[in-house]
Parts: C-alpha cells; structure tokens; sequence
C-alpha cells in the first residue's frame, strides 16, 4: 500500500471520528436549553471538530437585520453586541448568499473586515458558514486559522455545514425555550396585575336611603385604563367614573395613578371643583407621554340630594327624566385630566326626583361593534333605560349587559367597558 492510500485512509479515519463527534456534540446541543450556554458550547465544539485556533458565532437581530456578535472565543469580549450588517466583511457576505465561504489568503481579500473580524489574531485561512432553520437565516458561524497551520478546506466547510445544521434547530429550539417562559412570566405578571388593579375596583355598591346604585367594570384586555369609585365621607357620597387615554400595562398604572390622587384630594368639605383642580395639578405633574384621563365626577349632598358635577371631557352622563320622559346629557365643564395643569373646573347642580336615573358609562360600551361594524350606539342605551326606568339599578344594567351581549355576538370586546348607574327611589 502506497503513502497516498495510507493518507486517505487516515484522512478517512480522521473524518470518521468527526463525524462521530458531531454525533455526541448534537445529543448535547439537544439538552442545552439556556441560549447563552448552548452557543457557548456550539462555538467552542465548532473549534474542536475542525481544530481551529479561533471563532465566532453571529445570530441575526430580527428587529434591526444585522449580525450580532454573540460568542467571541479569542478574548475580544469587547465585541460581544457589535453589529454586522448583511453584506459587510466576510461573515456579512455568508449571511448575503447563505452559502459557505472558505477564505485561503485572508489578507488580500476585499471582504475582510479587520476592524471586527478577530483584529487580535494574524487571519491566514477563514472559514464561515450560514446558520439556518427551514425558513430563514439565523446567524453565522466563523473559524479562524486551523492550528496545525494547513488552510480550511471544502471537505472542513461540508463538516462544518453539516455541525452548523444541527447547530442551528439546537438554537431554534433554545429560543423558542426562552420565548415560551417568557410569555409564561409575562401572563404571570398580568395576571397579577390584574389582581391589583380589580383589587381598586369597589366591590360593592353603597347602600343609602333614597337611592340605587349598580356598577360594572370589564377590562378588554388582561389590564384596564377605565376605573370608577365611590368616595363616601361624612354626608356626601362621591362617585368618579373615568377613563385614561391609552391601554395596556402604563394606561392601568396611570389609571391606578389618578385614582390614589383623586382620593388623596377630595377633601368632604369642599365641592368637586376644588377638588378636581387639586386633582389635575398633581396627575399633570405625573403625566408622562401625552398621557390623560377623561374623567366625570359627582358628588351627593346626603342632606339635600342635590347632585353635583364635573365633567372633564368625558362621555356625558344620560340623565334620563322620567316625569318628562326626556334625556339630558351632562356635558363637558372643563378638560380632560392631565392635559394643562392651569385647568380651572366649572361645576353644575342637579336635583334627581323619584325614578330619574343617571347612567355614567366609557366608550367602550356605545363604540362595542357588532359583525356589520355598527356601534352599539346611543340610541340602543337609552332604549333599554327608558325601557328599565321602573327596574332597580341592578335590573337595568343586567339589562343593559343583556342588549350589549346581543348586539356584539361572535365580536371580541376591543375595549375596556365600565358602568355606573345612578337611581333615585
């Protein structure tokens, strides 16, 4: 047998026990769930398999479209972040094509990029080859200088190919790992904000001589930017009816916001006004991102009945009459809340008599669509006050949900609904 022939037959040994060794690397990969872990030990196996003396590993930001830098293994730790776009340097070319490249003469090739492509070593030979799962491109996986001085050949870049192919659904698979616990945490955290915010929520109803209370709140999502409240002190009952500009997580910490301050504000022995204007210095000050609440505030003298009002850019109130069989709506007396700290707030008095009713409620319930796109509407609500107008509080919003349910049957709810409803027996 001739040299040539012992050299293939080493040559094959040789690839044998790689590909054996990718065999074993690849049931490891398939354990590893922790990402930075996983391409830890992709990077250094890679330098193992192909003997190389230095390496890096790219993943693709999905938000940006460039490489990012995540494993260095020569000590450039200051690399770790950097971005790469397609395109740029050699590593940036592989991501451009999504093929294998084997660079023999690094030095004299126009795609090195030095400043970034492991500046602290003299780069003879390169070797780089895609990262990918079926439908894309995840990153790239770049090895430097074989140690035994040789050049990395087609046969290193067709082993390589087939580690990184394993590789990469190892990552895929990590990823996915991580974004799964990742809703989990952030279902548990909404959860438990949800928690607090219903916790905000009244869960009862104030029981008084002379008048009827009912009150609904249904956030569309797991959190809510509507609130409303009663504030009973002394002989006057307070009732606040609200909603913030925004949803999501930072409208439902606004909203816990505003109402601690409209709390923290009202003072028994001075009218919504005065209170409402306190009020606004302190939520404007807080304010961040253009945020405000539209918000309807009412106060009840226990004494005299006398209702008294603000409304701060909020849906008006439908006061139906029942002696005249007619509705008012209690408009706008000054802004939304948040909106100008020098607000000054007009308050207005009415008197309820007996079976007049006071419906305060958010957008959410006039603007609910149906599978047509038609809105609930104004008329639909008075409809079923007018309808209800001898029922309790109670009866009418039940009645009131009731027509709701039936007008968006099959439709989502897409916003946050709250509900107060103001009888006087």
């Amino acid at each position: 047998m001739d040299i040539d022939q012992n050299q293939l037959l080493h040559a094959a040994q040789v690839r044998a026990n790689q590909l054996e060794i990718i065999m074993e690397i690849t049931r490891e990969l398939s354990l590893t769930l922790d990402l930075e872990k996983l391409l830890a030990l992709i990077m250094n196996s890679a330098k193992d398999i192909l003997n190389a003396g230095s390496g890096s590993l790219f993943l693709v930001d999905e938000a940006t479209q460039d490489l990012v830098f995540r494993v260095v293994t020569s000590g450039e730790s200051n690399l770790i972040g950097t971005h790469i776009p397609f395109g740029k340097g050699i590593v940036g070319q592989v991501a451009s094509i999504s093929k294998p490249l084997v660079v023999m003469n690094v030095a004299n090739d126009d795609r090195f990029f030095g400043a970034l492509e492991h500046s602290e070593f003299h780069t003879q030979s390169l070797l780089a080859v895609p990262l990918r799962v079926p439908d894309r491109l995840i990153g790239v996986v770049e090895l430097i200088n074989k140690v035994d001085g040789t050049d990395f050949s087609e046969e290193d870049s067709e082993l390589l190919m087939t580690f990184a192919a394993q590789a990469a659904i190892a990552i895929e698979n990590a990823r996915l790992y991580q974004e799964t616990l990742e809703k989990q945490r952030l279902e548990q955290e909404l959860e438990l904000a949800f928690k607090v915010q219903s916790s905000l929520i009244p869960r009862t109803t104030p029981v008084i001589n002379g008048w009827d209370f009912a009150a609904w709140w249904q956030p569309a999502k797991e959190v809510s930017g509507d609130f409303y409240d009663f504030i009973h002190s002394d002989n006057r009952l307070g009732i606040v009816i609200a909603d913030v500009s925004d949803k999501g997580m930072h409208a439902a910490l606004f909203m816990a916001l505003t109402r601690s301050i409209l709390r923290a504000s009202t003072i028994a022995t001075q009218m919504p006004a005065e209170n409402l204007t306190r009020a606004n210095r302190l939520v404007c000050a807080d304010s961040t991102g253009g945020m405000f609440v539209t918000l309807f505030s009412a106060q009840i003298d226990l004494k005299t009945n006398q209702l008294t009002y603000v409304n701060c850019g909020h849906n008006p109130p439908l006061w139906y009459q029942k002696e005249a069989d007619t509705f008012v709506e209690l408009r706008r007396t000054a802004l939304m809340m948040g909106f100008d700290n020098e607000m000054e707030c007009e308050q207005k008095d009415i008197t309820l008599k007996s079976d007049d009713c006071l419906v305060l409620y958010t957008d959410g319930l006039t603007e609910a669509f149906n599978a047509n796109r038609e809105q609930f509407g104004k008329e639909r609500l008075q409809s079923v006050i007018r309808s209800y107008t001898a029922a309790s509080a109670g009866q009418m919003l039940g009645a009131l949900l009731e027509s709701l349910e039936n007008h968006t049957v099959d439709v989502a709810q897409s916003d946050d609904i709250t509900l107060v409803i103001i009888k006087r027996i």
